[in-house]
């Protein structure tokens, strides 16, 4: 729905409504997806990838870390490309205290250590940085395997932020769940948006 420019909170337009039957149409006109991919969750997807057995996933940066011998050979990470933009959303996860804490004190100071340069350079081994300065070192593109392509991407212009409202997790489930009814022929195209844009909106206006 980014590429097409179409609204995740209202599937009704026409930008969403051409995003979702660009998708049914890979599965059931062009055929360039099975419809067992449907069932795919992450770890079997990544699998298949690793197996030789899909040629192509959209997926979140994990995949990098469990490809083992065959990143940047046989599996790369290509940028969104592009339809009516290369739109593609992006996130962040975020360290706190919780208010209740009785150490926060001790917790500022890990904070620090965390968010300086040399901390950064360190969860680099495990997850990713949003150190800018971190990033922009040569040897971070070693260590993280998906810096590369995160710079390609942000060079390109294509991440956006990710909307991540009170009720995330319920309206991710209802996107899931109608996209899948439609992708899966249990409900028309007409009715998948009528029904997933109010169920979605209720859930925003919660």
């Amino acid at each position: 729905m980014y590429c097409f420019e179409g609204d995740i909170y209202d599937w009704t337009k026409p930008e969403s409504k051409e995003a979702l039957q660009f998708m049914y149409d890979m599965l059931y006109k062009d055929k360039v997806v099975s419809e067992a991919a449907l069932g795919d969750s992450y770890d079997a997807m990544n699998q298949k990838i690793i197996d030789n057995k899909y040629g192509m996933v959209f997926q979140w940066a994990y995949l990098a870390d469990v490809c083992g011998d065959k990143w940047g050979d046989a599996i790369q990470i290509e940028a969104m490309p592009m339809f009516k933009t290369n739109h593609t959303i992006v996130a962040g996860w975020h360290m706190a205290i919780n208010k209740n804490s009785k150490k926060v004190d001790a917790a500022k100071e890990v904070l620090k250590v965390w968010a300086s340069e040399e901390g950064q350079m360190c969860n680099l081994q495990m997850e990713g940085s949003s150190h800018t300065k971190v990033m922009a070192k040569p040897e971070a593109k070693e260590v993280n395997r998906a810096g590369q392509a995160l710079e390609e991407y942000s060079a390109a212009g294509s991440l956006v932020p990710r909307p991540m409202p009170p009720t995330v997790n319920e309206l991710m489930e209802a996107a899931e769940t109608y996209a899948q009814s439609y992708l899966t022929n249990q409900m028309s195209l007409d009715e998948c948006v009528e029904k997933a844009t109010a169920e979605i909106q209720a859930l925003v206006e919660d």
